[in-house]
């Protein structure tokens, strides 16, 4: 299965947000630290959430309606 960057969040708490949006559709949802997360700064590191190719017209009209796709 190959999974596609649908979404960026700029810290966990905002990525987990977005991955319970995706879940309650059924969407699988996968996140990926983008750099080194800090230490003092908790989970305040940039996330990249990934979907599975054949859903990434869903999540991506889920998470962004006003974004043309294309």
């Amino acid at each position: 299965m190959r999974w596609v960057e649908v979404a960026f969040a700029r810290h966990q708490p905002e990525a987990e947000m977005l991955a319970g949006l995706l879940r309650e559709l059924d969407i699988p949802v996968l996140m990926r630290r983008t750099t080194m997360d800090v230490p003092d700064m908790l989970a305040g590191g940039p996330r990249a959430l990934l979907v599975p190719a054949d859903r990434e017209l869903e999540a991506r009209a889920l998470l962004d309606p006003m974004e043309p796709i294309g």
